[in-house]
């Protein structure tokens, strides 16, 4: 898919959905745009979300613009607006691409700022610290907080035969644990 598609959808995206916005808003940022106005808008909503926890209005984010660029921005909004895409039907395949996106915005701009610093002969240690950021860019972060969703495979390793137990000290509940708790 274009970039410039893709960009127009992202907004599009965020101007409809605030979880798919508040998703975004953590990690991607105005920079990854290459139509300038597009990262001006989203920066904007991202903004506005953050503080008032809700998507602003077309006015709105066309009235928070110099009049210079306010045109600009109602006509990307247009073109945004006038955009054949049902969000509801093709979400996944839009959080993908964004997630995709993302992550190529973002090794872009990392390399781009390490050559920044050789040629400024500045401190290379940033550069990790530039990649590493870049590398860990990413929508569907797994935080391991699925503890009831996967009580099915850790009841086995829990409760099974093991070689190693620590027992409790009560010869009973030690019986039923399969003599004690497992290590760690």
């Amino acid at each position: 898919m274009e970039n410039k598609i893709l960009e127009q959808l992202i907004i599009k995206g965020c101007c409809i959905d605030p979880y798919y916005l508040a998703s975004l808003s953590s990690v991607f940022s105005k920079e990854y745009f290459d139509n300038p106005v597009a990262g001006k808008v989203y920066n904007f909503i991202s903004e506005h979300f953050n503080e008032y926890k809700n998507i602003p209005q077309k006015a709105i984010i066309i009235s928070e613009f110099d009049t210079s660029t306010s045109t600009e921005v109602s006509d990307f909004l247009n073109d945004v607006d006038n955009m054949e895409f049902n969000y509801t039907k093709n979400y996944d395949y839009l959080y993908n691409k964004t997630n995709d996106y993302l992550k190529e915005k973002a090794i872009k701009k990392a390399i781009l700022s390490s050559v920044d610093i050789i040629n400024k002969k500045e401190d290379i240690v940033n550069i990790r610290r530039f990649v590493e950021d870049a590398l860990s860019k990413d929508l569907k972060i797994d935080l391991g907080i699925n503890y009831f969703n996967s009580l099915n495979e850790r009841l086995p390793r829990l409760m099974g035969p093991g070689d190693i137990r620590v027992p409790t000290g009560f010869p009973t509940f030690d019986e039923r644990i399969n003599g004690g708790f497992p290590p760690y």
